[in-house]
């Protein structure tokens, strides 16, 4: 559209929806909308480096090839981190721990202790004399804005080795706790950016130092998936999530395959063979050890299972 400006000289003019009714904006107001948005990409990027840097740090002082999820929700959300949210955090953490598809559960029980903007959760086993601040079985940081940093070590008896049903279970803790403080934080409403990788725990940023290999187990026969490449430096993955479509278990398992597709694209497979893009659960992927839990875990949760025929 245009309109009278001056002259006889016309202004450009673009239509935007605003409610029931259209307004038509100027170049320099469209202009100042973009600038709007870069800035918020820009912060939200930022926001989620931050999350990550905070918890390579944090895992800085372990060995080990560690798998973690990172997310950071489009509208952070304003607050401050006082002894009632510590507090609060830490009965939400206790009480949404959920159990994976082969019945394991994220083992970072600990008490929740303070850190800037966050509250952490370092491990499960403890005597008198252990220091609770020192990262033990995994790691869970519940930041009060909604973002989340996730990490538990993962291999499949060799610290350079990790299984793919293993690293499928570990996603859906990692990711399940995530998408869920996420949304009760900042509001099932909006996008979520998520980040998916494998970290060694000792290297200051994190990337892998040494070569890892995705491996499978047959009649207890461990061996490299074929054809899979060895992996090192930074292997991860990103995902968009619309927080209003997580809020059921198989939502949540939809979300965990785009994550587990961008990374297992890396070793050189599709995606998950366990998981349909809808969240989906394929039984017998999980092989007849656990064909029977997994089905049940589905039925107890609401999720859709599949069996592929002939096995």
């Amino acid at each position: 559209m245009t309109s009278p400006s001056g002259e006889g000289r016309t202004a450009l003019r673009y239509p935007v929806r605003h409610g029931s009714d259209t307004v038509w904006l100027s170049e320099p107001e469209v202009a100042e909308r973009y600038r709007r948005r870069l800035d918020a990409q820009a912060a939200e990027t930022a926001r989620l480096g931050l999350v990550i840097s905070n918890g390579v740090e944090a895992l800085s002082r372990l060995d080990g090839v560690w798998l973690f999820v990172a997310v950071v929700p489009e509208a952070p959300v304003p607050g401050r981190l006082d002894a009632a949210t510590v507090e609060r955090i830490d009965m939400w953490h206790r009480s949404n721990g959920s159990p994976s598809p082969l019945g394991r559960t994220l083992p970072a029980y600990g008490r929740g202790i303070a850190a800037p903007g966050r509250v952490v959760f370092t491990g499960s086993r403890y005597s008198s004399s252990d220091d609770e601040t020192e990262v033990r079985d995994a790691l869970v940081e519940l930041y009060v804005d909604g973002g989340v940093f996730a990490a538990t070590p993962t291999d499949d008896g060799d610290g350079r080795q990790v299984g793919e049903i293993t690293v499928v279970d570990d996603g859906f803790l990692l990711a399940d706790i995530a998408l869920k403080w996420c949304a009760a934080e900042a509001g099932a409403w909006g996008t979520a950016r998520m980040v998916m990788g494998f970290l060694d725990a000792g290297a200051n940023d994190g990337s892998l130092g040494a070569p890892i290999e995705l491996v499978q187990s047959d009649t207890g026969t461990v061996r490299r998936i074929r054809p899979s490449r060895r992996l090192m430096g930074e292997v991860r993955a990103e995902a968009v999530a619309d927080l209003s479509a997580t809020l059921t278990v198989q939502q949540r398992l939809a979300v965990l395959h785009q994550l587990l597709a961008g990374i297992l694209q890396w070793f050189g497979l599709a995606e998950p063979a366990q998981l349909r893009s809808d969240g989906t659960l394929v039984t017998s992927q999980f092989t007849m050890t656990w064909h029977r839990e997994v089905s049940s875990w589905a039925r107890d949760n609401g999720v859709n299972a599949e069996r592929l025929r002939g096995t």
